[in-house]
């Protein structure tokens, strides 16, 4: 047969070295030229967004949201022409897990923004110490990619859910048990406060023009801490709340916060906010069981530190879509 001839055989392997060194002297032209003549990235339809150095919610929550803002906003452009699109984190070189939880519920519903299909790339930050976040975190579960994920057994990594999940909240149950030294009823408030938040994130903060809506839960030990982050991508506690007033009233966002974590009569709307799960989160962290709660909702942060004992509100100049809350427990959380 002609495939078992030597002459033939010979012949074959003469023509793939010469088909190779054809393609490779190419590619070696293709790249003198781009180093000569760089492509327009209009042209090539690739939109690079930079990701702030600082990519971080609690400790840098203006630019990191403002970032995410004129990349929608650019997005939503006519003349935004680009299919696909980097969100480069190559010089990120301070970074925590709630921004990446944030930007994660971004990826997801990113296609909302535009009318086609628009693939979104990212890349790993140069700093060994936050590329080494990235991948201990979880966030990469959630998207195809090739990087290689790695675990560390003092992150319990991401865990996103659509509805209230009682094996999540006892797996971070379990995990302050082991890392603390804990028994369970140490963490019966803990358990309970996980329930709250995200029972409220379901209950009263759904919207329907988002196509990813879930919650997220992170948790890391440190430094006899386990820190724990939660995301909920819904509406919000402020937003949430002017939707249940009616009629042109005049408000302060500050106030409607401080109403919805006290549990009060609105004395200008008549309007008792019954969530229970609010005011037992804060009476939690006024108690210790909770420490150095930070809570962003829309435009309002409140912020609550075990070494002053002073609770602070203060509106942000860009706002947040949902709400993201921080706690710390301790060894001594439960024994109040």
């Amino acid at each position: 047969m002609r495939k078992t001839n030597p002459r033939y055989k010979e012949w074959l392997k003469r023509r793939n070295i010469t088909v190779f060194k054809r393609e490779l002297k190419r590619r070696i032209l293709r790249r003198r030229r781009f180093a000569q003549h760089p492509v327009d990235l209009k042209k090539s339809r690739i939109k690079i967004f930079d990701l702030p150095e600082n990519f971080s919610l609690i400790n840098n929550f203006e630019v990191v949201i403002n970032t995410f803002k004129q990349i929608q906003f650019e997005m939503k452009e006519k003349d935004f022409n680009y299919d696909q699109i980097l969100l480069n984190m190559k010089n990120v070189n301070e970074l925590t897990v709630d921004a990446l939880m944030y930007l994660l519920v971004f990826i997801k519903n990113a296609k909302n923004a535009h009318d086609r299909d628009v693939k979104i790339y990212g890349n790993l930050p140069k700093n060994v110490e936050c590329a080494k976040k990235v991948k201990e975190s979880g966030f990469l579960d959630y998207l195809r990619t090739n990087i290689v994920r790695t675990d560390n057994n003092d992150n319990l990594k991401i865990i996103a859910g659509d509805e209230v999940e009682s094996s999540v909240f006892k797996n971070i149950c379990d995990f302050v048990h082991s890392k603390l030294g804990l028994d369970r009823k140490d963490t019966f408030e803990l358990y309970n406060s996980l329930g709250e938040i995200v029972g409220n994130s379901f209950e009263h903060a759904y919207i329907n023009n988002v196509r990813w809506h879930k919650w997220l839960i992170f948790a890391k030990y440190e430094n006899d801490y386990v820190k724990i982050v939660v995301l909920d991508t819904g509406l919000g506690i402020i937003e949430t709340m002017k939707k249940r007033i009616l009629g042109d009233v005049f408000f302060d966002e500050k106030d409607l916060l401080k109403s919805a974590l006290n549990g009060e009569n609105r004395s200008e709307t008549k309007l008792l906010y019954r969530n229970r799960g609010l005011p037992r989160l804060r009476q939690n962290t006024l108690n210790g069981i909770l420490k150095n709660m930070t809570l962003f909702s829309n435009n309002v942060l409140y912020k609550y530190r075990e070494s002053d004992k002073i609770e602070v509100y203060s509106t942000t100049e860009s706002s947040l879509k949902g709400t993201l809350y921080y706690f710390e427990f301790s060894n001594n959380g439960g024994k109040v």
